[in-house]
């Protein structure tokens, strides 16, 4: 959207190999001049890059969206580290749930977290926010805010 909004004719991105149909529908907003629209899916589509480029090792989080789309690209040549071997199950999860709130997969049978209910990490949203605030007290207190 915003290469668009700047003057480019398109662009090229890993997350069209995921989400064609997202990546054309934000293209198609984006030039009918529908702002709002085309706001939401961009944000949307940055919550699935960020999940498939940074949550593991590049490029498995791809591969991983791929096959969630039903495309089995086989063994990567690339090895994992052990930390992105463990969080592979849960990577695979987390972007399950973003394809699906795209609508282009069903939701994982064991469900998505929602707002207020314990994330995978198992702390929820209050959680956070008390911590939060805790910490912005402290640092109040100690004249570093």
């Amino acid at each position: 959207m915003p290469a668009l909004i700047m003057g480019a004719d398109g662009g090229t991105i890993a997350s069209s190999g995921v989400v064609p149909e997202v990546v054309m529908k934000l293209y198609r907003l984006t030039l009918e001049g529908r702002w709002e629209e085309a706001r939401k899916i961009q944000f949307g589509l940055l919550d699935l890059i960020n999940a498939m480029l940074f949550d593991i090792e590049f490029p498995e989080g791809f591969r991983v969206g791929v096959s969630l789309r039903g495309f089995q690209m086989g063994q990567s040549r690339q090895k994992l580290s052990p930390r992105s071997q463990c969080d592979v199950e849960r990577v695979r999860h987390h972007i399950h749930c973003l394809l699906s709130e795209h609508g282009v997969v069903e939701e994982p049978p064991e469900g998505c977290a929602l707002p207020g209910r314990p994330q995978p990490s198992g702390i929820t949203e209050e959680q956070v926010r008390a911590i939060v605030q805790a910490v912005v007290a402290k640092l109040r207190q100690e004249g570093r805010v």
